[in-house]
């Protein structure tokens, strides 16, 4: 019995220095990883600098199956987007992603702001058919592609679209509901929408500011939601600008769902 305890006793000894040698001996100091940070983020920098023609700053960085950036031009410190870069090379970013929804979410806050309420408008795009072999559309990214997003005045260019508007709202406040459901066919025609749909997402003034920062710091076309949300009255657009749902039927249901998350909270 002693033998066999000694034996095992050796056995776990020796796993443990092989363990130790094969694996502590690739660990790198802090020193060490964050000379290698640093080298990371220039290249990223210098990669996008290539691509793109312009100057760009990293926000933030983590390693997700390679190396990912949180970055912004310098020139457009609003349009932060996502750049994995590993292996030494760019294998994808969303800078041009990020023009078109930040494009369409500043469209959509020009009509909400005519309502005089409180809110925060997230777009979300789904699916847009990529224009392949064109610079001036190549989702693949260009210089000539990203100039022509920042000079026009609407987001024209998307088609067959999947497009996600959701409107968060005060669930303390009165609203024009008839005015509200209106509102949808004007959010509809700030781009040509073929289908999709606009929600208004009950949520408490603290959430709605929770949100803003969420959003207006990071990546703006993302999926998942920041807060947990349950209540949304919400519409389907279909054939670019027909709601598919009665104004009887949305009025019902927004009443529901205001008192429901007023009660929830």
């Amino acid at each position: 019995m002693k033998k066999i305890l000694k034996r095992a006793i050796f056995l776990m000894m020796t796993v443990g220095l092989f363990v130790s040698i094969c694996g502590c001996g690739n660990l790198k100091s802090p020193v060490q990883q964050e000379k290698e940070n640093e080298e990371k983020c220039q290249l990223t920098l210098e990669l996008l600098k290539e691509k793109y023609e312009e100057d760009f700053e990293i926000l933030s960085y983590f390693y997700d199956g390679g190396f990912n950036a949180l970055c912004y031009p310098v020139n457009h410190p609003e349009m932060i987007f996502d750049a994995y870069v590993p292996n030494g090379r760019i294998s994808e970013d969303t800078y041009a992603e990020e023009i078109l929804i930040r494009t369409l979410q500043q469209k959509c806050n020009e009509v909400l702001d005519e309502l005089g309420i409180e809110y925060y408008c997230q777009p979300y795009i789904f699916y847009y058919e990529k224009y392949m072999g064109s610079g001036k559309f190549d989702m693949e990214g260009s210089k000539e592609y990203i100039e022509e997003y920042y000079s026009i005045d609407l987001v024209r260019d998307i088609r067959e679209s999947e497009v996600m508007i959701e409107v968060y709202i005060n669930m303390e406040d009165v609203y024009n509901i008839e005015e509200l459901y209106n509102t949808i066919y004007d959010l509809a025609g700030v781009m040509s929408i073929n289908t999709g749909s606009v929600a208004y997402v009950f949520s408490t003034e603290d959430e709605i500011e929770y949100i803003r920062r969420y959003f207006d710091n990071g990546v703006l076309n993302r999926g998942g939601e920041p807060v947990d949300t349950f209540y949304d009255a919400y519409a389907g657009i279909i054939n670019y600008k027909v709601i598919n749902t009665e104004y009887d039927d949305f009025k019902e249901r927004f009443e529901e769902y205001q008192l429901r998350a007023k009660k929830e909270k």
